[in-house]
């Protein structure tokens, strides 16, 4: 019984798959880009563009969604922590972490 509190308990303070430790913070899916830049400091690399995707807008409750097109703002940062440790690709759509990709060690 108690080896199986132990495993839940080790379990319990991995992190997730999709979160980035900065120091002895944790940046996860959801954040705003100024709170991993204050947690996380600048990326190494950063890269910025504009995608335009069809929306569904619906312009007052009573009428029915339309499709429009609309400016997503993307941003890619990219953190190199050296040669010990794997890169991360965070990437942003309109100020929002919608992902973070571990990519091959850095340099």
């Amino acid at each position: 019984m108690t080896r199986i509190l132990i495993a839940l308990f080790l379990i319990s303070l991995s992190l997730p798959g999709y979160a980035f430790r900065c120091g002895t913070h944790l940046v996860d899916r959801g954040d705003h880009y100024g709170e991993v830049l204050k947690r996380c400091g600048k990326p190494t690399f950063e890269e910025k563009w504009v995608e335009n995707r069809l929306i569904h807008v619906r312009p007052h409750p009573l009428l029915p969604y339309q499709l429009t097109t609309g400016g997503v703002v993307i941003q890619l940062w990219t953190y190199n922590r050296g040669s010990k440790q794997f890169m991360r690709q965070l990437r942003f759509e309109n100020g929002i972490l919608k992902r973070i990709e571990t990519l091959d060690y850095g340099y």
